[in-house]
């Protein structure tokens, strides 16, 4: 996970200097670092990240608890997917950590962003009232996309074109309900032309697919459900293979 995080934040310093690069006519071309402003992208994407993780922990335990059979759980002598103190604990960590990188990005060390000119409690409240309803679109295509993997490389490949779809469709409806109720124009990618925003969300639909893929290639396999393994020392091997559950 590190190391995922690590190159996907110099990823986007470097593009964001290839970018700058191939746009002005005089510009040389350097790789990003050595500069505080080359930090801006991922300082935003680092806090778009904890605010993620702080909204999907009682998510994914509910989901588990939900997934989960009480008489398979007493079989193997154990409670899973169930609120507990840790969770709770962590819950509220990822929320303090999520608040004091605010107040980072607000303070005169953080490099230039959208949030330097605010105070915290305007950052938060402008966070949730106008990136957090972006986020739902793709959250429902990295949903769709981890349980695509889980499956057949063909049912891979369809879920990757399910989630761009999902992703792409419901991105113009968020646009579309945040400008007449906010009555502001949207601007960067989602004030373009309909390619350049669907350009944006195939990229960042496969950028998730690349991030989950590595994982697999990594050994990490999530299963929705509960697998129940095979006991070589008391079944016979001509058991049937155990099954795990889909949502």
């Amino acid at each position: 996970m590190v190391t995922y995080i690590v190159a996907f934040a110099y990823g986007r310093m470097l593009f964001s200097a290839t970018q700058d690069w191939s746009n002005a006519s005089e510009a040389i071309f350097r790789f990003p670092g050595s500069k505080l402003e080359d930090y801006a992208r991922p300082a935003l994407d680092l806090l778009s990240l904890m605010m993620f993780t702080w909204l999907l922990t009682p998510v994914v335990i509910f989901s588990e608890a939900v997934l989960s059979h009480s008489d398979e759980e007493s079989k193997r002598g154990k409670r899973s997917g169930r609120f507990s103190i840790s969770g709770l604990i962590g819950f509220t960590t990822a929320a303090a950590l999520a608040i004091v990188w605010i107040r980072f990005l607000t303070s005169n060390l953080a490099p230039q962003t959208a949030y330097s000119h605010l105070s915290p409690t305007d950052a938060i409240r402008e966070w949730i009232g106008t990136y957090l309803p972006f986020t739902i679109p793709p959250l429902i295509a990295a949903t769709v996309i981890l349980y695509g993997l889980t499956k057949r490389w063909w049912l891979a490949l369809l879920a990757f074109g399910c989630a761009i779809v999902l992703d792409g469709v419901g991105t113009n409806i968020v646009a579309f309900a945040v400008q007449n109720i906010t009555g502001e124009q949207q601007g960067g990618i989602l004030g373009g032309s309909h390619i350049d925003r669907w350009l944006y969300v195939c990229g960042r639909s496969l950028t998730t697919c690349c991030a989950f893929s590595t994982a697999r290639l990594m050994g990490v396999r999530p299963i929705f459900g509960n697998c129940e393994a095979q006991n070589i020392a008391t079944e016979p091997s001509v058991a049937p293979k155990p099954r795990s559950r889909a949502i």
